[in-house]
């Protein structure tokens, strides 16, 4: 995947954001979103239903791209 510049942590300032699954869910693979290695703070959850993997990645990173900042 190309390079995407994404904003930075709402809480933190954080522009060193991360792509991970939830380890804790029995289909892990199904779920992805942004995370913050720095606080911690999640992105919303974009969900596999159709998507491939790497579409699963870009749904992940718009809904990143379009959450509110409170």
């Amino acid at each position: 995947m190309s390079f995407v510049y994404l904003k930075p942590c709402p809480f933190c300032g954080n522009d060193q954001l991360s792509l991970a699954r939830d380890p804790y869910r029995e289909a892990a693979s199904t779920f992805m979103f942004v995370v913050c290695p720095s606080c911690g703070t999640r992105g919303p959850v974009a969900y596999r239903n159709d998507l491939s993997d790497d579409a699963l990645k870009v749904a992940a990173l718009r809904r990143w791209e379009e959450r509110a900042d409170g």
